[in-house]
């Protein structure tokens, strides 16, 4: 009787650590095959302040422009400045008090903004397939594009447009899934005069002749463009 018992205990000593090795290889979901499944992007990244610029076109003889953290401080030293930039970096949902919180506002609208460039995923039951849907459409009753799938080892998904391979996709997580190619975009435009209030700021810009000096420019003449640097991130959804 003795035998028999600690012959129970072992085994149950045997299946304690097979429990946690099987979890650890995926039973948590740590890696998880995309087939069948919707993946979103995911809001989050870094924005090159040095990269984005504002441009201002001056009456078709060219163009001057600012970079984001120049054309952030400008516009927060300007009249009805902060009014315009809380109207901007809504998605921030908080009162503007300084340069560093209106860049983190702007940050934040730039990720929500780029959200709506990047379209969401949609893979086949069967994995060999990606449909990409505008991130608006929430039913997905409009295809934007079908891709075809290859799948390399357990986490790398090798997207083609025809023969041609245009993105790829590495899952690291069902939280956090890199991409990278053409399916997706790191950057946008925005033009300030659709923002409430852009009509009441004016900064100044350099001037169009390359001379030290500057131009008072309202803001409902000026256009955003953003980059958003390092890797894209999607989670199943």
């Amino acid at each position: 009787m003795k035998k028999k018992f600690l012959s129970f205990i072992l085994a149950i000593c045997l299946i304690i650590p097979c429990a946690f090795a099987l979890t650890a290889c995926g039973g948590g979901g740590s890696q998880p095959d995309l087939a069948g499944k919707t993946l979103t992007y995911v809001k989050k990244g870094t924005v090159d302040w040095s990269a984005g610029v504002v441009s201002y076109f001056q009456n078709d003889v060219g163009t001057t422009e600012l970079n984001l953290e120049d054309f952030v401080e400008a516009v927060f030293e300007a009249d009805n400045g902060i009014d315009f930039l809380e109207e901007l970096c809504y998605y921030s949902n908080q009162e503007i008090n300084s340069i560093e919180e209106a860049k983190i506002g702007l940050e934040n609208f730039i990720l929500y903004d780029l959200g709506n460039k990047n379209p969401a995923l949609v893979f086949s039951a069967d994995g060999t397939e990606m449909t990409a849907y505008d991130d608006t459409d929430y039913e997905f009753k409009t295809p934007l594009k079908t891709y075809s799938v290859q799948k390399d080892g357990e986490n790398d998904y090798k997207i083609f447009d025809g023969q041609e391979q245009v993105s790829q996709l590495l899952v690291n997580s069902k939280d956090d899934i890199w991409c990278s190619g053409s399916v997706f975009t790191h950057s946008g435009v925005k033009k300030l005069s659709e923002v409430s209030g852009a009509e009441n700021v004016t900064i100044k810009f350099p001037a169009i002749d390359g001379s030290s000096d500057y131009i008072d420019v309202s803001l409902s003449s000026v256009k955003l463009n953003y980059l958003v640097t390092g890797t894209l991130t999607y989670k199943v959804k």
